[in-house]
């Protein structure tokens, strides 16, 4: 199958190679499988699992990745919708302020309205 070169520094796989003649990995494939001892021995045992193991990791960061774009996204969201929040606020605190004020006026109006008709009677029944 393959074969797990160690070094001359006590048998310990510190800097080690895989060779493989059935061409199982891809260089960057390898590259991982050298840097973790743990799967440099698995490779030897059961190539299939590294292949799992290694496509695994690479959709959990394809995962974690749409998962910070999509936290971003939802950020980003947050602060336009904190900002419209913010406006709406302030153009209901200023309508509130006009719809008090006409109601004022309405209410002005509608008292010197029945002053003129009580004065108006008072001016037809005096007569």
């Amino acid at each position: 199958m393959g074969k797990l070169s160690f070094s001359a520094n006590g048998g310990e796989p510190s800097k080690f190679s895989l060779e493989f003649g059935s061409g199982e990995f891809t260089p960057a494939e390898m590259k991982r499988i050298m840097t973790d001892e743990k799967l440099a021995e698995m490779a030897l045992a059961d190539p299939k699992r590294v292949k799992r193991v290694l496509a695994n990791r690479q959709s959990a960061a394809r995962s974690k990745e749409r998962r910070m774009r999509y936290i971003a996204e939802l950020e980003h969201k947050v602060q336009i919708l904190q900002t419209e929040a913010t406006t709406l606020s302030a153009q209901l605190t200023h309508l509130q302020r006009d719809s008090s004020g006409l109601a004022t006026h309405n209410n002005e109006l509608k008292f010197r309205l029945q002053a003129m008709e009580q004065q108006a009677q008072l001016r037809d029944g005096s007569c």
